[in-house]
């Protein structure tokens, strides 16, 4: 994969996104092993748990730095209490439409950009569908994988209030 030299900011959201099989997991696996020192330990949050450690090991991700957990219905409430920790340089949830309030997503994801903006760690929104364009959603951040093209297209690189400065670059 070959990712545009985008900086990956702590203290905000990033949204990596892409269909089912697009390598949006892969291509944020090989951000993880290349910053393993910087992030130190990483949170891995999912409503149901698909992770495949083997995979993870495949990439070079260092296991002993990694807290997997099955949030059910409740991922949202986990990442903010893995935040609240600050033990977590990075926190990477699989954020799928069930995942966030049918009636207010926005509110969530302001809430937990206020929380990785007090952990000053970095957030990864792992979605199927890119937040819409335009919208007033508190992201630093939008890539989404092109499994055409073997890339990360950035759709959104910008900071959002409080984000911190960049952490290190994508590729």
């Amino acid at each position: 994969w070959e990712h545009a030299e985008v900086s990956v900011p702590r203290g905000a959201l990033t949204e990596v996104s892409g269909p089912y099989g697009s390598g949006k997991t892969e291509a944020l696996l090989k951000f993880i092993a290349a910053h393993q020192r910087a992030l130190g330990r990483v949170a891995w949050i999912e409503d149901r748990f698909t992770a495949y450690p083997t995979g993870f090991l495949q990439q070079g991700v260092d296991l002993s730095r990694l807290l997997f957990i099955e949030g059910g219905t409740e991922s949202i409430w986990a990442a903010h209490q893995v935040l609240r920790s600050q033990i977590f340089g990075a926190v990477v949830i699989f954020v799928r439409e069930a995942t966030l309030s049918a009636s207010e997503p926005r509110v969530e994801l302001r809430r937990l950009q206020l929380s990785a903006e007090q952990s000053n760690a970095c957030v990864f929104l792992l979605t199927h569908q890119p937040r819409p364009q335009g919208a007033s959603w508190p992201l630093a951040l939008q890539l989404r994988a092109n499994p055409d093209t073997r890339r990360l297209d950035v759709l959104k690189a910008g900071s959002t209030r409080g984000a911190a400065s960049g952490m290190s670059h994508v590729g």
